[in-house]
């Protein structure tokens, strides 16, 4: 199957999709099906003999001398979900039964000839019934098809949603269904301005750290550093805490800014965790408003000009505490060259430079 679709079949047989079986006396591989590509889905299927519900795969049944081949084409998906029993609905997408009708172990698995790139899901059920130590559902002959591949994202259990895919062991070219009771969430993830911790063996998503800006209320220059929260979920594992997630800064304009935002400017936080970064929108810290008062200008005897000179320059107030502002006035100037009394001037306070208190 190289692309294309199988979709709502039903059967009161096995294997509403794709049926591969033959008997005690055919030779291993009679039955083949090689799938490149394409989706089986809303097939399904019953099998009912003395009474007794099998189960069986709705969407592909592999028992017997059938074999099942994932030669996947990186440029498609494999899809097999969606496929149910009749009698009840429940799940049965790919169905491994024993390697012989008589129902010899071990059972049937799906052999993988090609990388498993791109989006592949399946669920999975096995004739061997489930257990911890783990139940093979899939092998290949290259370990390179395998490594690195989220296989829990894969292969999925139909009967049991404790059990994952994952290698036998560290190194296997087997895959199998197994369970754990303790997560060990060392895999991290992020979306926008949160990260996710997973277990590295089944990938189940746990707790979260979330990276905030400052308060809105607070981004107004006060000589003071305006960090960015890191703030974790209730179940988040507590490895890191969210106090040791590492965070920088960068600011807009400026790529030789370092350190924690304090001036007034527009800045981004990022943490990082493992080899994943989660960052803030842009948040801007805006200059703190300061006034001058009591600027004076000298009178003078009609010269035909405009120029005007300072008397005094009046007073600066809504300086931080600790800092001294220095400013000066320049380009004073009469709103005309006209004698008059009580006339309009203008002028520009130029603030030359902050010195911090130590």
């Amino acid at each position: 199957m190289n692309n294309g679709e199988i979709i709502d079949n039903s059967t009161e047989g096995a294997g509403g999709g794709v049926y591969l079986r033959g008997w005690d006396s055919d030779p291993a591989g009679s039955s083949k099906f090689i799938m490149r590509g394409g989706r089986i889905t809303g097939n399904t299927s019953n099998v009912l003999m003395g009474g007794k519900d099998y189960d069986t795969g709705a969407g592909v049944y592999v028992d017997s001398s059938g074999y099942f081949y994932l030669n996947k084409d990186p440029d498609t998906d494999i899809i097999i979900t969606g496929n149910t029993k009749k009698s009840d609905g429940a799940a049965r997408n790919v169905y491994l039964g024993p390697t012989k009708a008589t129902g010899n172990y071990p059972g049937h698995t799906i052999s993988i000839i090609a990388p498993l790139t791109g989006t592949i899901r399946m669920g999975v059920t096995t004739k061997e019934a489930l257990k911890a130590s783990g139940v093979a559902i899939a092998k290949t002959a290259d370990e390179a098809y395998i490594t690195g591949v989220k296989l829990y994202d894969i292969f999925t259990s139909d009967k049991g949603s404790g059990y994952f895919a994952a290698r036998h062991s560290a190194t296997s070219k087997d895959i199998v269904l197994k369970s754990h009771s303790t997560h060990n969430y060392s895999v991290y993830e992020a979306s926008g301005n949160t990260i996710t911790e997973k277990c590295s063996e089944c990938g189940q998503s746990g707790g979260t750290l979330t990276v905030a800006a400052p308060d809105a209320d607070s981004l107004v220059y006060d000589g003071t550093e305006k960090k960015a929260t890191v703030t974790a979920s209730d179940d988040w594992s507590g490895s890191p805490a969210a106090n040791q997630v590492d965070v920088t800064y960068t600011k807009k304009g400026d790529s030789s800014f370092a350190g924690v935002p304090k001036e007034a400017g527009t800045y981004t936080a990022t943490m990082t965790l493992g080899s994943v970064t989660a960052s803030t929108d842009e948040y801007t810290i805006a200059p703190k408003e300061v006034s001058v008062s009591g600027i004076t200008v000298k009178d003078k005897e009609y010269d035909g000009k405009t120029d005007a000179e300072i008397s005094s320059k009046g007073t600066l107030t809504g300086a931080i505490a600790g800092e001294t502002l220095t400013y000066t006035v320049t380009d004073v100037k009469f709103e005309n060259a006209n004698a008059g009394n009580d006339k309009t001037v203008t002028f520009t306070v130029v603030l030359l430079f902050t010195c911090e208190a130590l």
